[in-house]
């Protein structure tokens, strides 16, 4: 009986452990180095007419959430082009308002932003929507 104790505790565990919301990281950010940039001339003067910037930090917990499904949608985009901005590397994010925040005036991340012809369009803030906005792309 005292076993059978210990096996149940023991299995407990296993199970509960194995049931984590941590993310197992199965894709990583330099993977795609292709799809990097590190410049303010680089987000707006890229050489395709219409794409996409998913801002991150490595040391940004919602990032590293959705990390994987960010890192496989690039895996298997067919037509729309995603670029990668690390925030915390990059020297110059922005110079104007568009990145910042309305309110507070500060630019948080996940954030994903659609280029087109060399302009902002339009912004995504946060996991909701940027999960949201990578379900749309091909």
């Amino acid at each position: 009986m005292k076993y059978l104790k210990y096996f149940s505790m023991i299995l407990l565990f296993l199970v509960l452990v194995g049931c984590s919301d941590e993310p197992e990281f199965l894709y990583e950010y330099s993977d795609y180095e292709y799809y990097d940039i590190k410049t303010f001339d680089e987000q707006l003067n890229h050489s395709q007419n219409e794409y996409y910037i998913y801002y991150y930090s490595e040391n940004c917990g919602s990032c590293q959430y959705i990390k994987n499904d960010v890192m496989s949608r690039i895996a298997n985009l067919e037509e729309d082009y995603l670029l990668l901005f690390d925030v915390r590397a990059g020297i110059d994010i922005h110079p104007n308002d568009f990145l910042r925040d309305e309110e507070d005036g500060l630019f948080y991340t996940p954030t994903m932003v659609y280029v087109e012809n060399g302009e902002f369009i339009e912004k995504w803030v946060g996991i909701d929507e940027v999960l949201s906005i990578l379900e749309t792309l091909e």
